[in-house]
């Protein structure tokens, strides 16, 4: 295990060492220039919308006055508080579970490379290009029945969340499994290592970035998925993004401003938590070196 775990540093010190290729706008003349422009004002307009968005959860008008107010937040904890931890819990549920599959998904095609894994690689795709409501529909109709009778459950709900967001996380795995090369497997088998210990000390700690990043994916696309979902949820465990559309439905768009806010700030602590694991394992590999 200690040389098998020397030559997982030896590969991850040679990709930290990577220089980044590049040229710097601001050296690209008019053209650089123009593009941090752009970028500029694109960046400005993002920050107006989503602060207006975050705004209009505490502001009321009265008679175009507007003031302060903790009117909408109170109503959010009183008809919301169990539906945005649920939507919480079955993100994590999805991203856990979605990402382990995912990475396991990737290695038996890729590395191991089973029988028939151009079809179910097919299989695997076809989420990503069935529309999502038609994903949902199929979904009542394959699981409506005994013996697998998974409607107005929440098993059918994680189910659909993970399976449609397979494709993309498959494919950032398959990505970083590229970068190992399987010379590394090779030679731990010679050294006496077992399948289960080769993924245990070579294969997943190769993909630890692929799992943070199909993580994230997983977590944000489940936080805010709906299409796919719509037909499966069970009025009794509703989830934050139809509370969302109910909102605004009603015309109650100071709650559903503050619902959309608490949902993107949930997102942004995930993904800056992440961010900073990623950076604290790329410090660590640097400082090793």
């Amino acid at each position: 295990r200690a040389l098998m775990r020397g030559s997982m540093g030896l590969s991850e010190a040679s990709r930290t060492a990577q220089t980044e290729l590049g040229l710097l706008l601001p050296y690209c003349c008019a053209m650089g220039w123009c593009m941090i422009a752009l970028s500029t004002v694109f960046f400005g307009m993002s920050v107006l919308q989503y602060g207006c968005v975050f705004l209009s959860g505490f502001l009321k008008s009265t008679k175009g006055v507007y003031s302060f107010t903790l009117q909408y937040w109170d109503q959010l904890w009183r008809i919301g508080s169990s539906t945005m931890l649920r939507s919480v819990a079955y993100a994590l549920i999805v991203s856990i579970a979605g990402t382990v599959f995912a990475m396991l998904f990737a290695y038996y095609m890729d590395r191991r490379r089973i029988l028939g894994r151009s079809l179910f690689d097919c299989l695997a795709t076809l989420p990503y290009m069935l529309p999502g409501t038609c994903f949902g529909i199929g979904y009542i109709l394959a699981f409506n029945h005994a013996p697998l009778k998974l409607t107005g459950t929440a098993l059918i709900v994680l189910a659909n969340m993970l399976f449609k967001q397979l494709p993309t996380s498959t494919k950032i795995c398959t990505a970083s499994l590229a970068l190992l090369p399987e010379v590394q497997e090779r030679s731990a088998r010679d050294l006496g290592a077992g399948r289960l210990a080769v993924l245990r000390d070579v294969v997943f700690p190769a993909l630890r970035p692929a799992f943070l990043s199909c993580f994230v994916y997983n977590f944000t696309s489940s936080m805010t998925t709906a299409g796919s979902i719509i037909f499966l949820i069970d009025a009794k465990r509703q989830l934050a993004v139809f509370k969302l559309f109910d909102a605004v439905y009603q015309g109650d768009y100071a709650l559903a401003s503050l619902i959309a806010s608490v949902i993107t700030v949930i997102v942004l602590f995930v993904e800056g938590l992440a961010f900073l694991i990623t950076r604290k394992g790329e410090n660590r590999r640097v400082s090793r070196t």
